[in-house]
């Protein structure tokens, strides 16, 4: 293998969350290693995990059904972390050191996620989310390690009625997350956070 990239076995898990489990756009069916994290997006929301590791690294896609497979298979395995390995030719394979699942990665390039990120500190507007949605944000808080039982599991800080939102983790600022509101047909239509090169419409809330 050429390249590889050990990280904490959570941030997979946090990740792969967040990638849908059907898209037209097969690059975001997986899991990213880009730009020195590790990313999920399913072109709403997205969810940037900072790893240091990826630092210089080129760009590898791992496709959810062998994350999938290989969580199945590590499961209940107490190792913490996971080692991401491939090539040029885009072969590579999820490792322990002991149990592996092999893959090949997504065949272009990943949208660029750091520029739908937001920073800013302030809440503002009203908008509206779909609500299953901000649901997976708890999801990804409880796979980096908040308490299931935690009631602050994720802070959610709009910014105006059409901007994306910012997903805040408490005590895990390595976690970056952004989610675009919903406008429903009353008030027109929402976008897209990430789409194919271009905006897109989202579907209107009814």
């Amino acid at each position: 293998m050429d390249y590889q990239v050990t990280f904490p076995l959570r941030y997979l898990q946090a990740a792969r969350l967040i990638a849908p489990k059907k898209d037209i756009r097969q690059y975001l069916m997986g899991v990213a290693v880009s730009q020195g994290h590790v990313v999920g997006c399913d072109g709403h929301m997205v969810g940037a995990i900072r790893c240091e590791a990826a630092d210089g690294l080129p760009e590898v896609i791992t496709p959810n059904d062998q994350i999938d497979f290989y969580l199945k298979k590590i499961k209940g395995w107490a190792g913490e972390d996971v080692t991401i390995e491939w090539g040029e030719d885009r072969k590579g394979r999820i490792t322990n050191g002991i149990i592996e699942e092999q893959f090949v990665a997504y065949d272009g390039r990943y949208p660029d996620f750091q520029r739908v990120l937001v920073h800013h500190t302030k809440p503002a507007g009203n908008p509206q989310f779909q609500w299953h949605k901000l649901v997976t944000f708890e999801k990804v808080a409880e796979a980096l390690g908040v308490g299931r039982r935690d009631e602050h599991k994720a802070y959610l800080l709009p910014d105006g009625n059409e901007n994306a939102a910012r997903v805040i983790i408490p005590d895990h600022p390595e976690f970056q997350g952004a989610i675009m509101p919903l406008r429903s047909k009353f008030l027109g239509p929402s976008i897209r956070l990430i789409g194919a090169n271009t905006v897109e419409t989202a579907e209107d809330l009814v």
